[in-house]
């Protein structure tokens, strides 16, 4: 079994970065949809290669946000006409509906994760908050970005196939790393990992570097598992996602001359 890990390791981080830079894809759909209703016209192909240069900048500038930045500059030189504040609108729903689909899964995990015993949760309290998920989401969006609540079944859709094929690539992370002990490991782990996630939505660790590696160090004290485990799985994603967004770096001087500004 484990030679055959072994022998499967690069295969299998391969095919892990894979289904995560066809997430990041889905999720360059996502930010266009909310770009077309702030009147942004450009193909998907030029919108891609903005998203990913915004990803590079996200690691590197503070709280993961610089690159949002980024794009509403360039999307501001691009055509004049478009409003700031709606550009900003549609990169701040991008993210919560991120957001929404994240605290669905995580809520789901829970469901079935080691964490219900360890804080003592009755499992009730888990099924009121994932059926008003959606209601709570769109009544938000509803609210205080009426022009966007059209598009917010499409992009809470398209957000959790996003989450699918991230928690894809992070069950073939752990397959690479042998960390397939039992199946409630791996439902433990993937929560962790998605629980993670959300320090990266929010604007508390730099680039988001060091934001998983503290949560699977203190999730893993929790279960009792090896620290070192949780953080070699952690790191791994954070590798993946670190190939993933060197795309951007191949449209960064290039991007401004694409967009004809």
């Amino acid at each position: 079994m484990l030679v055959s890990i072994k022998r499967d390791k690069p295969f299998i981080f391969l095919l892990a970065l894979f289904f995560y830079i066809f997430s990041q894809f889905v999720s360059s759909l996502r930010l266009l949809t909310y770009y077309k209703v702030a009147g942004v016209k450009i193909a998907k192909s030029l919108n891609f290669k903005l998203y990913t240069v915004g990803m590079f900048y996200n690691l590197f500038l503070p709280g993961g946000i610089g690159g949002d930045g980024y794009k509403v500059f360039l999307l501001k030189k691009y055509d004049d006409k478009l409003k700031t504040k709606e550009l900003i609108h549609a990169s701040i729903l991008d993210r919560f509906s991120g957001l929404s689909a994240l605290c669905f899964f995580i809520i789901v995990l829970m469901l079935a994760s080691s964490f219900l015993a360890v804080f003592n949760i009755e499992s009730y309290w888990l099924y009121i908050l994932l059926c008003l998920v959606v209601p709570v989401s769109y009544v938000f969006i509803k609210l205080f970005f009426t022009p966007f609540a059209g598009v917010f079944m499409a992009t809470f859709l398209q957000s959790l196939l996003i989450q699918s094929l991230q928690l894809v690539s992070a069950v073939l992370l752990l397959r690479s790393l042998a960390l397939w002990s039992s199946l409630q490991a791996v439902i433990d782990y993937l929560c962790l990992f998605l629980t993670s996630s959300l320090a990266l939505i929010f604007p508390f660790f730099h680039g988001g570097i060091g934001a998983r590696e503290y949560v699977f160090l203190e999730g893993s004290k929790l279960l009792s598992f090896k620290p070192e485990l949780g953080l070699a799985f952690s790191s791994s994603f954070f590798i993946v996602n670190l190939l993933a967004s060197t795309i951007g770096v191949f449209f960064l001087y290039r991007i401004k001359r694409m967009m004809s500004i």
